[in-house]
């Protein structure tokens, strides 16, 4: 009889499963315990080893475990309800507290109750089976008898024991040494030597193909539970047993030692194995593991060892880089991945069409739509809305417009994609308007409609028209969530209705979190409001870089300059630094990063001549440079200096270096443009009779003729 027993944060319990005489069904309890996790009863995850009983099937696949534990508690007797653990070598064996159902004393009374010949030492295992066989070992069969005896030797020895608690660990073998733990050079680990035999084969153990698939659960329980520890615990009971080199062990190693925040572990188990003869499904998921955590390096080792890949693979590593935010990466792999004539799926055009949103690159949006209908790629709702997500970000709003009615639109993702995309580029009314035709066609709005719909509002100074949308959420069965309070606050603060927005704070029914409170201190920048931002900071408990650099600026513009100083300070002592900005245009297919003051670009010398032409036009025209942003204390030739040579000037210089007269320049930034370089964009587009286009952090603007398209309210 075999028990299988779990332990975590919300208690400790144990099923019993008898392994009679007629057959032993391993499947029949592995379902209990797969009912146990999809339920998410992973309080009690971490130690299991597993018996068959069949009747538990039929419960365990309707998930219900409470039936199934009954039907095991009423069928068998309390002499039976004790188990061993199955032994790594003949002679050795752990034994865990006795439990039933965390009934400790029941579960000792029932152990003594097996037979009289407590007393026999543990070395007499050599008798005949079944012999001082108490009435409930009359009844097993004779192998089991024989272990059971020893069980009991075991057990009344450790009966006295006042603890209840159950451990994963397996008595330590004193002649095996875990080398990724111990730090022990002397021992070489089976999973990191596949040419060397272990000492403990799994040959040599019964049922090793059931204590397999057993670990294999433990892993999986240990990953839900974010369990580390035991995680461990059950890596060097892998090692002991010889299963070091099994694929789908090590892979859920790795797994869990990467998402319970031991990147270093992962690493050095995956930088260790000698050979990569791992079929394609665990190293994908070893991918994935590491893109989840950022570590893309150890990634891309993975990958480029794989002596095979699969479209997953290729899947895994674009995908990954995009959501760490290595956009050009994730083109260059795509790149690759066609010059190997690997054919993409939808999946890798998802990730593709991300990557080309986020960083505005026009040419590659197109070049990839175009792949997309020549691969004849099935266009569902998720590659619909991501098409019409890239068209708007990359400044094709009138094409996202046009894919919009062209395809299916009956799920609302369709929709709110594009009423964001009209929200970027500060288009309220049109949004609105979608807003509308969404009633007209059936399709009910979500949460994210009205994030989308009040930002659209909060872009154009709709006030009047976001309260309405706000308090209409209701009429939707929608309650207000964080994002939806988040922007109202953005609306109000923007236009000016401080005190209001201040109120919609304190009265929401919820604690307010950062990202709103972040929202109240961005306005009271912008209208130069020092005391509400200081209530705002207080309310921020973990300050980052952004939100030290917007109090500061507060400071300055209200010509608290000593209290601004303390705030750079304290950002050196605490080794914050600011987010540096950054763009990019995209230029014949080739992606060209700058920096304020960046000198490493190669064409630097000719950029920096162009820009200095056109800050002599803007002057000649009556722009002056807004010195009084620059909160430093320097001089005003240092300032116009530093006002000169931000990231979106030298791109925009690049831009017209290398394109004809009259043609439209896009950029992207990550930050906030700054107001100078939004007055200066203006100016430069009157000048040169042609459109610009920026994407910043908050929206779309487009310069043209010297106007912007929104309105000076961003």
């Amino acid at each position: 009889m075999h028990g299988l027993s779990f332990e975590g944060k919300s208690g400790k319990s144990r099923i019993w499963l008898p392994r009679s005489s007629e057959g032993f069904h391993a499947r029949a309890s592995t379902c209990v315990f797969r009912g146990l996790l999809e339920q998410r009863n992973v309080g009690s995850s971490v130690n299991c080893k597993l018996s068959g009983f069949w009747c538990t099937q039929t419960h365990a696949r309707a998930k219900d475990v409470s039936h199934a534990r009954t039907s095991i508690e009423q069928r068998f007797s309390t002499a039976s309800t004790f188990a061993f653990l199955q032994t790594a070598r003949a002679k050795e064996f752990t034994l865990e507290r006795p439990l039933y159902f965390g009934k400790l004393a029941r579960a000792k009374k029932a152990m003594l109750d097996l037979g009289e010949n407590g007393d026999e030492d543990e070395d007499k295992d050599g008798a005949k089976d079944g012999a001082g066989a108490g009435p409930g070992l009359k009844k097993l069969s004779p192998s089991l008898t024989r272990k059971m005896q020893m069980l009991r030797l075991a057990a009344i020895r450790l009966a006295s024991s006042s603890s209840s608690s159950l451990s994963l660990s397996w008595r330590p073998n004193r002649t095996a040494k875990l080398t990724m733990f111990s730090g022990d050079s002397n021992y070489d680990d089976p999973s990191l030597n596949s040419t060397r035999k272990s000492p403990f084969s799994p040959s040599e153990f019964p049922h090793s193909n059931t204590d397999h698939q057993t670990l294999f659960h433990v892993l999986e329980a240990c990953k839900l539970s974010s369990n580390v520890r035991a995680a461990a615990e059950t890596h060097s009971r892998i090692i002991k047993l010889g299963y070091g080199t099994y694929q789908s062990l090590i892979s859920s190693l790795i797994s869990i030692y990467a998402s319970c925040g031991c990147p270093n572990l992962a690493h050095k188990l995956c930088s260790e194995i000698p050979c990569w003869d791992f079929d394609l499904i665990s190293a994908n998921l070893i991918i994935v593991t590491f893109m989840k955590i950022g570590a893309i390096d150890i990634a891309k080792k993975v990958f480029h060892n794989m002596p095979t890949r699969d479209v997953v693979s290729w899947n895994s590593m674009i995908g990954g880089c995009v959501k760490n935010a290595c956009f050009e990466e994730a083109l260059r792999i795509f790149q690759e991945m066609l010059s190997l004539n690997v054919e993409p799926d939808g999946f890798t055009f998802a990730s593709v069409i991300t990557g080309c949103a986020r960083l505005g690159a026009r040419d590659h949006a197109k070049w990839t739509h175009g792949l997309m209908i020549e691969k004849k790629i099935a266009l569902n709702y998720i590659l619909g809305s991501a098409l019409i997500d890239m068209y708007s970000k990359c400044g094709k709003i009138e094409t996202a417009k046009e894919i919009f009615e062209t395809i299916q639109r009956d799920d609302v993702s369709v929709w709110n994609a594009l009423i964001n995309g009209l929200a970027v580029h500060g288009l309220a009314l049109d949004a609105i308007a979608i807003f509308s035709r969404m009633e007209v066609e059936n399709v009910s709005p979500d949460s994210i409609t009205f994030v989308g719909i009040l930002t659209a509002c909060s872009h154009c100074g709709l006030v009047e028209q976001g309260h309405k949308y706000f308090d209409s959420m209701t009429c939707y069965s929608i309650q207000p969530q964080l994002e939806h309070y988040g922007a109202m606050v953005d609306l109000l603060g923007r236009a000016g209705h401080l005190d209001e927005a201040y109120s919609i704070i304190k009265e929401m029914p919820m604690e307010p979190d950062i990202v709103i409170w972040r929202a109240l201190l961005s306005a009271c920048r912008t209208q130069r409001n020092s005391d509400l931002g200081e209530v705002a900071i207080k309310k921020i408990k973990q300050l980052s870089s952004g939100d030290y650099v917007l109090l500061s600026n507060i400071y300055c513009s209200v010509n608290k300059w000593d209290s601004a100083e303390r705030v750079r300070d304290t950002m050196k002592k605490n080794g914050i630094r600011k987010y540096r900005g950054k763009s990019w245009i995209e230029m014949a297919g080739a992606i060209h990063q700058f920096k304020a003051g960046d000198v490493s670009h190669l064409e630097r010398e000719a950029i920096y001549k162009v820009l200095e032409g056109l800050i002599r036009r803007a002057k000649m025209e009556g722009f002056s440079p807004a010195i009084e942003l620059v909160l430093m204390d320097v001089s005003d030739e240092e300032k116009e200096e530093n006002l000169n040579y931000h990231s979106e000037k030298l791109a925009l210089a690049y831009g017209i270096l290398k394109t004809s007269p009259g043609m439209e320049i896009q950029i992207t930034k990550n930050l906030r443009t700054c107001l100078d370089c939004h007055y200066w964009m203006k100016v430069i587009s009157r000048i040169l009779n042609r459109v610009i286009i920026v994407r910043d952090r908050i929206r779309f603007h487009r310069f043209d003729g010297g106007v912007c398209t929104c309105g000076d309210y961003w």
